[in-house]
């Protein structure tokens, strides 16, 4: 956490990462380190990201996700909305053009698949 310039967030939640990005990991940081969350909003200390950014400890945010979609008035969030150095967009940086496009080849194949009587992409 020291090291880093960048820390992109890439896990998903479960008992044992569930406030993974603690106060304490913030803290230990560089005070011009950048934190992305991509994985799942409560692997983050939601609050202590917002104290970070208000207090200059952390120098900039990006998150596509939340604890709580859409997260009311009360959340830590509403704090850094308007700040420059923070990003946040609607749970939606899955979305690009060609991850979109991929979507859509892999159920057509899914439906040619099923309709060949054979399987793909299941779990069993």
């Amino acid at each position: 956490m020291s090291q880093s310039d960048i820390i992109s967030v890439h896990i998903p939640s479960s008992k044992e990462t569930v406030g993974i990005i603690s106060r304490e990991r913030i803290a230990m940081m560089k005070k011009r380190a950048i934190l992305i969350n991509v994985a799942r909003g409560n692997v983050i200390d939601e609050a202590a990201v917002a104290d970070a950014i208000c207090h200059g400890s952390l120098y900039g945010y990006g998150c596509d996700v939340y604890s709580t979609e859409p997260f009311s008035s009360d959340h830590p969030y509403n704090r850094i909305l308007k700040y420059d150095n923070v990003i946040l967009t609607p749970h939606m940086a899955w979305g690009g053009y060609e991850t979109r496009l991929r979507l859509i080849n892999d159920v057509a194949e899914n439906i040619r698949f099923f309709l060949e009587g054979k399987s793909r992409n299941r779990v069993v």
